[in-house]
């Protein structure tokens, strides 16, 4: 990426993730999706759970229990998992945000230095820009 002294607008803030890392960036953007469904799931789920506990306790029958609160634990730990892998996705795609805009904003080594063999360290972390 190549720096400038360019003004960035809100459309820029919202583009240059989807240039540095598509596949990190359409991965934030589902868990955000996924992540607005869990709580209208969470109602429906311990709502069938609370039911269904309520007819055990008329009728009997505790095996029916077992899939409401299957589904309630799956849930749980579904919405739990994807913070923690959504984490890990904002973790890399900074990663390669700062390496992006660091490599942009280095100038070229041999500018400076000509003879870079002894830079070899230098140029294995920044690159040879």
């Amino acid at each position: 990426m190549i720096l400038s002294a360019k003004t960035y607008n809100d459309l820029d803030y919202v583009k240059i993730p989807f240039q540095t890392s598509m596949t990190y960036s359409i991965l934030i953007i589902l868990e955000s999706i996924l992540n607005a469904f869990i709580p209208s799931l969470q109602i429906l789920v311990t709502a069938k759970f609370l039911d269904t506990a309520l007819d055990i306790l008329k009728s009997g029958g505790r095996e029916r229990i077992y899939l409401p609160l299957l589904l309630l634990v799956l849930l749980v730990s579904v919405s739990w998992i994807s913070k923690m892998l959504i984490g890990f996705v904002n973790t890399r795609l900074k990663m390669r945000l700062s390496e992006d805009f660091r490599r942009g904003g280095l100038p070229s080594f041999r500018k400076y230095c000509p003879d870079h063999g002894h830079h070899k360290e230098l140029f294995k972390l920044y690159g040879d820009s």
